[in-house]
């Protein structure tokens, strides 16, 4: 609004009263951000020259975003509103990728149980449960450069971890692919593999998403927002 001034160092917080009128014209757009799928903001200057822009994805209802380092990096979901202060820590979990194989060159050990072994197929993304509690993956998804569905009801253990591959680790006739990956990596049958998603990541740029259900809102009770 018109006379606002922001003091050195300091914060200035505008909702949408600040924009719009008491009692807007009938068929009049009102100003305001769109929290389930995600919008832009543009600040500019009052003779119309850029100064910064933000866009964001779908945000979980009551959740606000802030850039953290404060005010200079990306933005991320954040542990509580801060309005008119500095960015709280951001919030993590309760679930979190914390490793990607997107470009991996097949050992001997692998190849001497399958030939035949593509590279895509040593491929993963790991997942892990930091929490002290199970987490449903019920409506959870992995996008991005792949695409993956959890099953339904399927539970990630308090302190879990999780391998998605691009097979489906499940399937017989995936067998030589499943020893080769094991064998790959070390790993014994304790780590829990999941597979397997469509599509494959990049090796020169790519993104992973991991999206999460929110909570159905009033006007829209049978649609599900992933964030």
């Amino acid at each position: 609004p018109a006379g606002t001034t922001i003091p050195a160092r300091g914060y200035v917080v505008f909702n949408e009263s600040d924009f719009n009128p008491d009692n807007p014209p009938a068929g009049s757009q009102d100003f305001a951000l769109n929290g389930r799928t995600g919008d832009d903001v543009w600040l500019v200057t009052t003779e119309g020259a850029f100064a910064d822009d933000v866009h964001f994805r779908g945000t979980l209802n009551g959740e606000s975003l802030g850039r953290v380092p404060n005010g200079s990096g990306r933005l991320a979901p954040l542990e509580r509103t801060s309005l008119g202060l500095p960015n709280t820590d951001p919030r993590t979990g309760p679930i979190v990728v914390t490793e990607i194989q997107y470009n991996p060159v097949i050992s001997d050990a692998a190849i001497a149980i399958n030939p035949n072994l593509d590279p895509s197929d040593l491929e993963f993304i790991e997942i892990h449960n930091p929490t002290a509690s199970a987490v449903n993956l019920t409506e959870w998804r992995l996008r991005g450069g792949v695409d993956f569905d959890f099953a339904e009801g399927d539970l990630l253990a308090a302190g879990e971890t999780i391998v998605v591959l691009k097979f489906n680790p499940d399937d017989p006739e995936n067998i030589n692919q499943l020893n080769a990956f094991r064998a790959q990596y070390g790993i014994s049958d304790a780590v829990r593999l999941l597979g397997g998603y469509s599509g494959q990541l990049s090796n020169s740029d790519d993104k992973v998403l991991l999206l999460r259900p929110d909570s159905p809102v009033v006007d829209e009770p049978t649609l599900v927002i992933r964030v």
